[in-house]
């Protein structure tokens, strides 16, 4: 990826900062889509996961001559699964974890840091409402996106819900939304065959207005066995109604 057009000058003159910007943000969401490539995004849940995060970036980035390379840094905070920023610092608490997390990337980010020439971006993961009010604010600012997940409400209730959020804060930052509750490899006996119907998909993306959409695709969270099959030929079909917004879930199921 080429820099995008509020960014000039050479990477060695400069730091980078980070991307908040939603304009911005989405800026290089559509290269990515023109380009035809995939942004990654690795989640962290301690400083030597987030300075490994850039490292690998950087050394991407140098290997393969690419100018700007985008990195999406991410995070849970209370989602009751995997609370990351309650691991961030031995505290056990959220907020400061968020804290924590902010200053490793703005060191990172640093003049003195040989990871400057990232684009990063902050990603706010699986943002339950009942367990987030207290961190959702704390990241409008700071994060890129959101993923206001309400998958685990019924379906027209997580669209109301969804869509008054991104009326209230989709000026502030990009927001991600799921369309159906992306499962747990233990509990993938429970639901096992149920995807996204790519008809709902587009209803949701119309009365929401989100930013990116989450599909179930078959792909699954903390998955340890080759058992969960990734549809793609779905992805597809949703692609063809939605757009190249998608976002895929659950990469622990596919292979190498």
């Amino acid at each position: 990826l080429g820099p995008v057009s509020d960014r000039a000058g050479s990477l060695d003159s400069h730091a980078m900062p980070l991307i908040s910007n939603p304009n911005h943000a989405r800026e290089i969401y559509q290269q990515a889509a023109e380009s035809g490539i995939c942004l990654v995004n690795f989640c962290t849940e301690n400083r030597r996961t987030t300075e490994a995060i850039f490292r690998a970036g950087h050394a991407f980035a140098q290997q393969h001559g690419i100018r700007d390379l985008p990195v999406i840094v991410s995070v849970t905070a209370n989602y009751p699964i995997e609370p990351q920023l309650q691991y961030y610092t031995g505290a056990g608490d959220a907020k400061l974890g968020l804290r924590a997390l902010l200053a490793d990337v703005d060191i990172y980010l640093s003049e003195d840091s040989p990871y400057r020439d990232l684009q990063v971006m902050l990603h706010l993961d699986h943002a339950l409402p009942d367990y987030e009010q207290e961190i959702i604010p704390r990241c409008l600012e700071p994060f890129a996106t959101i993923m206001y997940d309400c998958s685990y409400y019924p379906f027209d209730e997580n669209i109301r819900r969804t869509a008054e959020f991104v009326e209230q804060h989709g000026h502030q930052v990009l927001v991600e939304g799921c369309v159906d509750e992306i499962i747990q490899s233990e509990d993938a006996g429970v639901e096992e065959g149920h995807l996204t119907d790519p008809a709902q998909a587009e209803r949701f993306l119309r009365e929401t207005g989100v930013a990116l959409i989450v599909q179930k695709l078959g792909t699954e969270h903390r998955s340890t066995a080759a058992v969960a099959r990734y549809h793609g030929d779905l992805a597809q079909e949703i692609r063809a109604r939605v757009g190249t917004i998608q976002v895929l879930h659950g990469s622990s199921s596919l292979h190498d």
